[in-house]
């Protein structure tokens, strides 16, 4: 169990970080899920911010029980969005930089995780259950224009997990299952 009041060299020297670093490239700072990988929903796991360097880290989600993990953040640092756990199951959220304005951007009764923004902020991806296997679905970040990247592959059990958008926003890359392998674990460190 990890306090998630110390400082950003406390659980950094405990390598309680998780892989998943997204860095607002424009803005100079980096997201990173501090705690347990791959813990269950109430598992404390907490979405900080910090500089670069690893100074001014600061706990965004220390005010909110359960896991929030795998966050992502646009290129200017205007949004960031992040999976949590807490509630029961994983369901993406969106928030500010400093952590306020939380809000669930979607209604669905499934498991969505593993979120990924467009480098404006304005388009968000992630994986959903809501058909047979895990499948994409992107969205824009207010809820609007919401849809399955690939809505003829619906009825088939496969799994893409792990998008994310070229600079552009022309492009995702995604993992999948398809050819019989899934490289989402030897990918894990």
């Amino acid at each position: 169990r990890h306090d998630r009041t110390q400082p950003a060299h406390h659980w950094l020297h405990h390598r309680q970080v998780g892989d998943r670093v997204a860095v607002a490239r424009e803005a100079r700072w980096l997201v990173v899920a501090v705690g347990p990988l791959f813990a269950p929903g109430e598992a404390e796991v907490d979405v900080w911010r910090m500089g670069l360097d690893g100074t001014d880290a600061t706990n965004l989600t220390a005010d909110l029980p359960g896991n929030h993990a795998l966050p992502h953040v646009s290129a200017d640092g205007g949004r960031i969005v992040y999976r949590t756990g807490g509630d029961g199951g994983g369901r993406v959220y969106a928030m500010d930089p400093d952590g306020v304005g939380r809000r669930r951007l979607t209604a669905e009764d499934a498991i969505e995780t593993m979120p990924a923004l467009t480098s404006d902020g304005e388009w968000v991806v992630f994986s959903t259950d809501r058909a047979i296997g895990m499948k994409l679905w992107i969205q824009r970040i207010d809820g609007t224009e919401g849809r399955y990247l690939e809505p003829e592959r619906l009825d088939i059990p496969d799994i893409s997990m792990h998008a994310r958008f070229s600079p552009d926003g022309a492009w995702i890359v995604f993992t999948s299952d398809r050819g019989g392998y899934n490289d989402e674990w030897p990918l894990t460190p």
